[in-house]
């Protein structure tokens, strides 16, 4: 029958190409207009109050957390809005890879740092897209 007998293979796509920039690449496709709705979504959950923080989670590896979070923070600067993306995956991190930036600092440096000597505006990075700002990973700790 099969029961339990599937394995799941994880994909290192992402992690050695970076995620699709669908938002960058084709912003006139309709997975472009997609992760434009998405945003909008969100937007319509919190009218009551400005959004300050949102976060893409899942239980599993590449379920496309990644791709998501890129696309639609790409679709917020789009909008005006002024983004910064933090990769918080320790593990599988891929944001720096996506937007061709250092690794060499990132959020565990943040983490790990004493607050009087950790400097954002050396641990932050242009992405290239204007309004959108990048805090990756970073090395990880032993």
């Amino acid at each position: 029958m099969g029961l339990f007998k599937h394995r799941y293979t994880e994909s290192t796509d992402t992690m050695d190409n970076g995620a699709m920039l669908i938002t960058l690449a084709d912003p006139k496709s309709g997975p472009a207009e997609q992760f434009r709705t998405i945003r909008t979504n969100i937007h319509f959950m919190s009218v009551d109050r400005p959004l300050k923080t949102v976060a893409f989670t899942s239980s599993g590896i590449s379920e496309g957390k990644s791709t998501v979070t890129a696309n639609v923070a790409i679709a917020w600067a789009q909008e005006g809005k002024r983004v910064l993306l933090i990769d918080a995956d320790l593990r599988r991190s891929t944001l720096h890879v996506t937007f061709g930036l250092s690794n060499q600092k990132g959020l565990t440096t943040v983490l790990t740092g004493n607050s009087n000597e950790v400097d954002l505006s050396n641990v932050v990075q242009k992405s290239g897209v204007e309004n959108l700002e990048v805090l990756t990973a970073g090395p990880v700790p032993p």
